[in-house]
């Protein structure tokens, strides 16, 4: 089990390094639901930092294969533009962003070549709602989080868990 010294150190690093969030401002936080108990110490963190809402949506690697294998080219194209009005959204009501990602090596080979391609594409062509983030005009960060999946990749060797600790103590 990884220690609840590790999560709350990173989840200080993440709030006081990466975000430099303030007092009173909102937190929208995307993540893989596989990190959901990192994000709890995340979110009580923010909170202990006198952030005022935290928001947090959760993704699932096995679902979002199946939305992809199952939906038109038409639906991926409106959904990326949807997902960049959120962020634009966010960005104009002074919201903070944090996006947690792991690097599970095989994660996107499973995923339909053709359509992941697509929704490359719609994304790339709404970046615009991204530019205030790229500028640094709105507080944001990306973090990557070990996760069991990737842990298991790293380490093929170890248990599952022991991979995962393995992971954390690096």
């Amino acid at each position: 089990m990884v220690s609840v010294k590790m999560l709350k150190n990173y989840a200080d690093f993440i709030i006081d390094v990466g975000l430099k969030t303030t007092t009173r401002q909102s937190v929208l936080i995307y993540a893989d639901v596989e990190m959901a108990n990192f994000v709890r110490y995340l979110v009580g963190e923010l909170y202990k930092a006198r952030v005022r809402r935290v928001s947090v949506h959760y993704t699932d690697q096995s679902i979002a294969r199946m939305w992809l294998i199952n939906t038109p080219e038409t639906r991926i194209v409106s959904a990326a533009q949807q997902f960049s009005d959120e962020i634009a959204h966010a960005g104009a009501s002074g919201q903070a962003l944090i996006f947690l990602t792991s690097c599970t090596m095989d994660s996107r080979k499973r995923f339909p070549a053709d359509k992941l391609a697509i929704l490359r594409k719609a994304l790339n062509d709404n970046i615009v709602s991204f530019e205030p983030y790229l500028s640094d005009k709105v507080k944001h960060i990306e973090a990557i989080v070990p996760t069991r999946n990737w842990a298991a990749d790293c380490f093929p060797d170890m248990t599952p868990s022991q991979a995962t600790n393995r992971m954390w103590e690096l």
